[in-house]
């Protein structure tokens, strides 16, 4: 069983013994967040949080797939011109993801 911490934009996998598996900051040049993960079928990761470094607008949705050692697989937003931002994020039953936010 692992133990996730994710903090800023920091994922942080640790082992049921709290050893760190490794260490990862994702982002860029302006304030981002993560506010949510999951782990995914193939042992990586998914995260959904808020991103004001990409996206068209003020603050995106920010989605990011990990493989299973926190290298980004792929990184998405999505939003509007205002604020938009992901709180939660969970697998569904065919694979996909469903996010909640604002």
């Amino acid at each position: 069983m692992r133990t996730l911490a994710f903090v800023l934009a920091l994922l942080v996998p640790l082992t049921a013994a709290a050893q760190i598996t490794f260490e990862r900051t994702y982002g860029g040049a302006s304030s981002d967040l993560g506010r949510s993960v999951a782990q995914t079928p193939d042992g990586g990761y998914i995260v959904a949080g808020t991103t004001r470094s990409y996206g068209a607008g003020q603050s995106d949705l920010w989605l990011i797939k990990t493989d299973a050692w926190g290298s980004t697989s792929w990184s998405t937003t999505f939003g509007g011109p205002q604020t938009d931002g992901g709180r939660s994020v969970a697998l569904t039953l065919d694979g996909g993801y469903i996010i909640a936010g604002n």
